[in-house]
């Protein structure tokens, strides 16, 4: 079954008459999660605090977000500003329907995937702000997401991987740049073009880029799965 939620929202009922079913995702980027996973929770050398630590084990550990302790979990971190499309993002992709409002407060998901047979339960983190240590310390991949059409946002995300780079090794991580462009218009037209936001792709440890749009899911589904 398909397990999703957003634990921030009440419950919907889904429509008796829409199937459920597992989602098989294309495995190359999962699996690189899945490799780094194993690899970090060997050998980690990044000191938590206590309290920190504490706030670690109850998100992950919570009866929401655990179908089975015998199901080991990716965690997926999603970083951007409040006005970088990152909400959206997350939300066509769990659901495929579009979703305007962004989130202040972030959000928290689940979603059951298989990786060469065997199922994983992929955690999705929504970060409301700056990553702090408890993220840096809890991810095992992160996707950047900035606005096409919002310089504001663009220069948010150099920002906040050099503030987690204080926290974790880049190179520990696998990461995604992602540029969103939902409300692109002849009123509201694009001001990163393809090269500028190559470059910081290229500066973010030369990290996969790729461009999408909520409003019709175009190339969404790519960045997980890639």
């Amino acid at each position: 079954m398909l397990a999703v939620k957003n634990f921030f929202l009440p419950e919907r009922t889904k429509a008796p008459d829409t199937p459920q079913r597992f989602s098989r995702m294309p495995e190359a980027f999962l699996r690189s999660i899945r490799r780094r996973s194993l690899r970090v929770k060997r050998a980690k050398s990044l000191v938590v605090p206590d309290r920190e630590k504490r706030k670690s084990d109850s998100f992950v550990n919570s009866q929401e977000w655990t179908i089975s302790r015998s199901v080991p979990d990716l965690r997926l971190g999603i970083v951007g500003s409040l006005n970088s499309g990152k909400s959206a993002l997350v939300h066509r992709y769990l659901t495929g329907s579009y979703m305007q409002e962004e989130s202040p407060e972030g959000g928290r998901f689940k979603k059951e995937v298989f990786i060469d047979g065997q199922s994983y339960l992929l955690l999705i983190r929504d970060e409301g702000g700056a990553p702090e240590m408890q993220f840096a310390a809890w991810v095992d991949a992160v996707i950047f997401v900035f606005s096409l059409e919002n310089e504001s946002s663009f220069n948010t995300v150099y920002n906040y991987y050099t503030k987690m780079a204080h926290f974790r090794n880049g190179q520990e991580i696998p990461m995604i740049l992602v540029g969103t462009q939902d409300a692109i218009s002849e009123r509201n037209p694009r001001v990163i073009d393809d090269s500028r936001a190559r470059k910081l792709a290229n500066d973010l440890k030369r990290c996969s880029y790729y461009e999408t749009c909520a409003t019709y899911g175009l190339n969404v589904e790519r960045v997980f799965q890639d």
